[in-house]
């Protein structure tokens, strides 16, 4: 009861997350459109279910196949060992990029079995930066959204704001220890952002802030395309 609960409160955020992707970027048929880290294209396609040219890069091939054989989406799967985005130059028109910022840290078993919390977000932001100035190369135009490390839920863990604070061996502990019955059992290879964070990674984007009963939920950086 719990988790479908959860999920209803999500799956209503990125539906309203859609229509401001929508009405923000006025897409047109011919935009090449880039969903950076978009499984198995389902997001995609219930925000704009008639776009075509769509290309959904992510790192596991499962998901992939399913987004290219459920929708027809163009996929290229991405070398997780390579932090530069196999693009060229303004290769999209507009780059898609949900809740997937937070998890670029660094090579993954690496950060989760990192124990220093001050190390952890050193290494984190150099990653970070990185992706966003990728990103920021290959387009004109990007909406890129991430959960806010100040609401007072977790949005992984599903878990009260303080988990983030613990030391990261106890937290990893607590955190397995609860999944076991939890809606929400993951390990916390994330590092959650602000709104400084999100101005510096994208200086030249505006900031499109989701309430939630008084309390920013997620942060969007928006560049529209030149001209629009």
């Amino acid at each position: 009861m719990i988790k479908s609960f959860l999920h209803s409160i999500s799956a209503k955020a990125r539906a309203r997350r859609g229509k401001q992707f929508l009405t923000m970027m006025g897409i047109e048929p011919h935009h090449r459109i880039l969903d950076l880290g978009g499984g198995n294209g389902s997001h995609f396609h219930a925000i704009a279910p008639n776009h075509k040219n769509v290309l959904i890069a992510d790192h596991w091939a499962p998901d992939l196949e399913q987004a290219k054989a459920n929708y027809g989406y163009e996929t290229m799967l991405l070398d997780g060992s390579k932090e530069a985005l196999p693009f060229d130059d303004r290769a999209f028109d507009i780059v898609f990029c949900s809740s997937v910022i937070e998890h670029v840290t660094g090579p993954k078993q690496a950060m989760l079995d990192m124990d220093d919390n001050k190390a952890f977000d050193a290494t984190a932001i150099v990653h970070q930066q990185r992706f966003a100035d990728e990103l920021r190369r290959i387009t004109d135009g990007y909406f890129v959204q991430t959960p806010n490390v100040d609401f007072p839920l977790e949005q992984h863990s599903m878990l009260p704001q303080p988990i983030i604070f613990l030391p990261r061996p106890l937290q990893r502990r607590f955190m397995k220890t609860v999944g076991k019955f939890w809606v929400s059992n993951v390990q916390p290879d994330w590092r959650l952002l602000n709104e400084a964070d999100m101005k510096g990674f994208f200086p030249d984007a505006e900031l499109v802030l989701e309430k939630v009963a008084g309390f920013t939920k997620s942060i969007t950086a928006v560049r529209k395309r030149s001209g629009q």
